[in-house]
């Protein structure tokens, strides 16, 4: 399953995807128009429940908010990511 990332082509998911092409995650990108008010509709909303972008969706997981997604792909260590070597002692 490819990880998705919900919103404009602008602006706040850029450090989503900044972090995952630097980790080399495999996903994809779903636009999300704001000026036609898509993230404050119900399907949009089902994913995001605060209507604010990005967000992040990878099968039946969710993160809302970059710095939530950032932390959560830089301490992931499952089989879905690969971001970092194991440190000894951490």
């Amino acid at each position: 399953m490819v990880l998705k990332v919900y919103g404009p082509h602008f602006a706040s998911p850029k450090r989503a995807l900044v972090t995952l092409i630097e980790k080399g995650v495999t996903f994809e990108t779903v636009p999300v128009d704001l000026m036609k008010g898509e993230h404050k509709q119900p399907a949009y909303l089902a994913l995001q429940p605060f209507g604010t972008v990005p967000a992040v969706v990878d099968g039946d997981y969710k993160i809302f908010g970059t710095t939530s997604f950032k932390n959560t792909i830089n301490n992931t260590s499952g089989p879905t990511y690969r971001t970092r070597p194991e440190i000894p002692g951490t």
